[in-house]
C-alpha cells in the first residue's frame, strides 16, 4: 500500500468514532500493554469531541479504507489553521510512516 493510492477525506463521516476507538485500543494494548480502561477513556474523549465538533470551526481528516484519522479543534472561531490543537490521531500499521499529506487543503 502506498500513500499515493489513498484518499484523504475532510469532514466527519459515520463510523469514525468507533473506528478510532478500536484502532487506539488495539494499538496501545498490543504495543504498550495499556489496559481496557484506556479504551473507555478514548471512547469518552471521542464522544466529547463529536459533541463539540463544528465543521465551520473544526476539522476531521480520515484516510480511505479506515486506515487513519486525525482531528483538530479550534478555540478561536474560524482561525483553525493558526489555533488548531491536535485532538486525536491514529493510523493503522498499513500506512504508519508513509508521510500521508492532505493535498487538497
Amino acid at each position: 500500500m502506498t500513500g499515493d493510492a489513498l484518499a484523504i477525506d475532510v469532514g466527519w463521516r459515520p463510523g469514525l468514532i468507533g473506528w478510532t476507538v478500536a484502532a487506539h485500543a488495539t494499538y496501545y494494548a498490543r504495543d504498550w500493554g495499556f489496559p481496557a480502561v484506556f479504551e473507555s477513556k478514548v471512547a469518552r474523549e471521542m464522544a466529547g469531541f463529536h459533541d463539540r465538533y463544528r465543521p465551520e470551526r473544526d476539522v476531521a481528516f480520515s484516510v480511505s479504507g479506515d486506515v487513519g484519522f486525525l482531528a483538530t479543534m479550534s478555540d478561536a472561531g474560524g482561525a483553525r489553521v493558526l489555533a488548531a490543537k491536535r485532538r486525536q490521531a491514529v493510523f493503522s500499521d498499513d500506512v504508519r510512516g508513509l508521510g500521508l499529506r492532505p493535498n487538497a487543503l
